[in-house]
């Protein structure tokens, strides 16, 4: 993985090679790369007259069956073969793509490491599945970490997984969870890390090499949930954080408050829209924070950032090829990479997620 980094940002980015070899750390890696993963999304099928839930092979719709996975956390693994056997007895059937009949479309499970706190979800086509909400009474009491069951609605034909209604079965319809000693409250469509005991190495690395002042403030763009923000806020630093999903930016809110942190606030925004406005009413240029998803950064948002007085950007990429493209052009506004960080988020995968450091 780090020498696929170092090839792709020479290649893609322009950097000089042998240097990257100098300034990239090794890969930080897990001692124990299993069982990592704290949410689990699995389709439902009928597979020959049966009901199944599983994964899809790749590139396909075509579902490939299991009762446990390797990289899910063992909780995930008992409550889908539970929960399959149940709807099985109940005579529940998987909603047919072709056909758009059919009850069950995914199963998803998201568990808390430090609180072992559980939420399950059942995705469904319709709100009246005969059966499921004894389903959701009995899981309850099968699996004392389940603190709330919940059913998600899609009657929308497509790809996405989520609807846009979510209802109580039983419980609650979020759950807890720490990242070191801040809490979260995480619902069902909230975005939080999924390898809970690297999002500490890789927030800890962050806000290492932004090496925050005293008297600087800190711009989290792509805040998402809020959490690098919170991060940083926790140590007294003043965090802005810039985010287009009003339900990310109402989840960051509700946790500041959550954490009883007062010194970080969030806008619902497009990065690309507010920055250069923001960044001409900040009386000093801040420590910029860049955690874009896959796609990496607009144009824009790297233009506001090369004609602003800004000397220091922390770029938490997902994406090795995105983060070259994007380095490309902050090597053109006169940017030094000068630190390479990668972090293991997804041992068995070829993923990878990186910290840069451009200083100018």
């Amino acid at each position: 993985k780090r020498e696929h980094l170092i090839e792709t940002l020479s290649s893609m980015g322009g950097w000089d090679a042998a240097r990257l070899q100098t300034i990239c750390a090794p890969v930080a890696g897990m001692t124990d790369p299993w069982h990592y993963r704290n949410k689990g999304q699995f389709p439902f099928q009928m597979l020959n007259g049966k009901l199944e839930a599983g994964f899809y092979a790749p590139r396909s719709h075509k579902l490939v069956p299991i009762d446990h996975c390797l990289i899910h956390h063992q909780t995930i693994n008992e409550i889908l073969s539970w929960t399959v056997a149940a709807a099985r007895q109940a005579g529940l059937q998987a909603y047919n793509e072709n056909t758009r009949q059919g009850a069950l479309r995914h199963l998803i499970v998201r568990h808390g490491f430090k609180t072992n706190q559980t939420l399950v979800a059942f995705v469904t086509r319709a709100k009246d599945v005969p059966g499921l909400a004894g389903i959701a009474s009995r899981l309850m009491l099968a699996f004392p970490s389940v603190v709330g069951v919940v059913q998600n609605l899609n009657p929308k034909a497509g790809n996405r997984i989520l609807g846009d209604q979510t209802l109580s079965l039983a419980g609650s319809t979020s759950y807890l969870d720490n990242i070191a000693e801040l809490r979260f409250e995480v619902s069902l469509p909230s975005f939080f890390q999924v390898n809970p005991l690297q999002t500490e190495v890789l927030y800890a690395t962050a806000a290492e090499l932004a090496d925050v002042g005293p008297d600087e403030t800190v711009l989290d763009a792509y805040s998402g949930a809020g959490t690098i923000s919170l991060w940083l806020a926790r140590h007294g630093h003043k965090v802005n954080g810039i985010e287009v999903v009003a339900t990310a930016t109402a989840d960051a809110e509700r946790n500041a408050a959550l954490n009883q942190i007062e010194q970080a606030s969030f806008i619902t925004a497009k990065v690309e829209d507010c920055l250069p406005s923001l960044l001409g009413q900040l009386h000093k240029p801040p420590v910029l924070i860049l955690d874009p998803p896959r796609k990496g950064c607009e144009p824009q948002v790297l233009d506001a950032v090369a004609s602003s007085g800004i000397t220091q950007v922390v770029y938490v990429s997902c994406n090795p090829a995105t983060l070259a493209r994007d380095s490309a052009r902050l090597k053109a506004a006169g940017f030094q990479l000068d630190a390479l960080r990668p972090v293991d988020m997804f041992p068995h995968t070829h993923h990878l997620e990186t910290v840069a450091r451009f200083c100018r």
